[in-house]
């Protein structure tokens, strides 16, 4: 199973760009988790604002990764 999974990766696939789609899904996931954790912190009523944003990031970079 997992020799399959990588000859998939190395066969059919440009590895230059999947190493790009796991940069942008670490990098997209660490800013989103940083402005969850804004959102917790803040105790003000903006702090949806700050999870509508996390939500719209995590989003994005998943939109991205697929493409």
């Amino acid at each position: 199973m997992l020799t399959e999974i990588l000859s998939c990766i190395v066969e059919q696939h440009d590895l230059r760009l999947v190493v790009m789609a796991g940069v942008i899904c670490c990098l997209t996931t660490y800013t989103a988790f940083s402005l969850a954790m804004r959102a917790f912190n803040t105790s003000a009523f903006p702090a949806r604002n700050w999870i509508i944003s996390a939500a719209m990031t995590m989003g994005s970079g998943v939109w991205a990764t697929h493409f």
